[in-house]
């Protein structure tokens, strides 16, 4: 009798040890695309048409793909690791508080003159939960903020574009892949 209550405490204290140092034990990734489907979404070249109400239309062609530097975002240090979920650790559950997101770099190039140009700024492509159905795509031209959703059968939605935080009727569309 004495036996089983060790083994059962020890039990529920590996347990509970495992759930605090990682919250995330034993639950799958439940990601229903990766790199590959996102990259088929977005690499390639697409023009951009700029049709301001005081000027000239304006094209601007260039090239997405995936990005060459890494946006990483650090959790403060710790010796336990932080939920992979979260930017912050809690112990208590968050009730659905935090969501998966993917997030891909964008390398973005514009092609003017028959030269390219990497842009400095790199954009950005992210999806919400594990099922990729629409992302949010965001990148900058020079001075052009492009802000879009996409989805995942390459249909541009709710684009919004700004010239020096002023807003211009646009469309972009891709042109190769």
């Amino acid at each position: 009798m004495v036996a089983r209550l060790i083994r059962g405490l020890v039990i529920a204290a590996v347990g509970l040890a495992v759930l605090v140092l990682d919250p995330t034990f034993g639950l799958a990734d439940d990601a229903t695309f990766g790199a590959k489907e996102l990259r088929a979404v977005l690499e390639g070249t697409w023009q951009l048409t700029l049709t301001p109400a005081d000027g000239p239309e304006q094209t601007l062609t260039f090239t997405l793909a995936q990005g060459s530097k890494l946006a990483e975002r650090h959790a403060e240090r710790s010796l336990i690791p932080s939920a992979h979920a979260c930017a912050n650790r809690t112990l208590v559950r968050s009730a659905g508080a935090c969501a998966a997101v993917t997030r891909m770099p964008l390398d973005v190039t514009l092609i003017a003159d028959g030269e390219r140009q990497l842009q400095d700024e790199p954009g950005e492509f992210s999806v919400e939960g594990n099922d990729f159905v629409v992302g949010y795509l965001r990148f900058r031209i020079g001075a052009v903020r492009v802000d879009a959703y996409v989805t995942r059968q390459d249909k541009v939605k709710h684009l919004q574009v700004s010239v020096d935080h002023h807003g211009v009727p646009s469309t972009l569309a891709r042109t190769a892949r």
